[in-house]
C-alpha cells in the first residue's frame, strides 16, 4: 500500500512510525514495510511532524513545488 506525503500529514492517526528505521506504516500493519520491524510510535503528532519535516525538506533541499512534494508518496 501506498500514500502520499500531504495524507499521511493530513491524517497522522491513520499511520505509525517505525522505531528501528523511521518509516512510515499504516495503523494496522504489524511488520514494518521497509525493515519488518513490530516495534513502532503510536503518535500522531509525530507522524505529523516527521511528514511535514520531509515535505519542506523536497521543497527547500531538492527543489520541488509544494503540490510535487505533497504528492510524493511513500510504501505504508
Amino acid at each position: 500500500m501506498e500514500a502520499t506525503l500531504e495524507d499521511i500529514a493530513s491524517n497522522p492517526r491513520d499511520y505509525k512510525i517505525c522505531k528501528k528505521c523511521g518509516a512510515f506504516a499504516w495503523y494496522e500493519t504489524e511488520n514494518c514495510p521497509n525493515c519488518n520491524s513490530t516495534e513502532f510510535e503510536h503518535n500522531a503528532k509525530k507522524v505529523e511532524k516527521k511528514a511535514i519535516d520531509l515535505i519542506d525538506s523536497y521543497i527547500e533541499e531538492d527543489g520541488y513545488t509544494e503540490d510535487e512534494a505533497l504528492q510524493i508518496t511513500t510504501d505504508v
